[in-house]
């Protein structure tokens, strides 16, 4: 059973992130998945998203101009060995580096 949601709301970091993670996958090519480490979790947008709630049936947030999925970190120990196997190549943006 698939789960949607949708909401309104677009702060300007989710933005920044959003247009970052769009331009890391132009670079790198369409079988990067970027993640975005956000507290506790992580987070993805567009189809780094679909990627991850196709293979993993995460919860997936539909809005008029992005995708998004999160998942927790101690999930990561299954769906980035199953992401790697699936061919995709991973790209973690961590705290430290969120100076888009």
């Amino acid at each position: 059973m698939e789960t949607k949601a949708t909401f309104n709301v677009q702060p300007s970091d989710m933005q920044k992130r959003i247009a970052y993670a769009r331009q890391l996958r132009n670079d790198n090519g369409q079988s990067t998945i970027v993640l975005f480490e956000i507290g506790k979790t992580y987070e993805a947008y567009d189809e780094s998203a679909e990627i991850i709630h196709q293979y993993c049936h995460t919860f997936i947030v539909y809005e008029k101009t992005f995708t998004f999925t999160d998942f927790k970190m101690k999930c990561e120990d299954w769906i980035f060995p199953l992401l790697i196997k699936k061919g995709y190549k991973l790209a973690i943006i961590t705290k430290e580096f969120m100076n888009y």
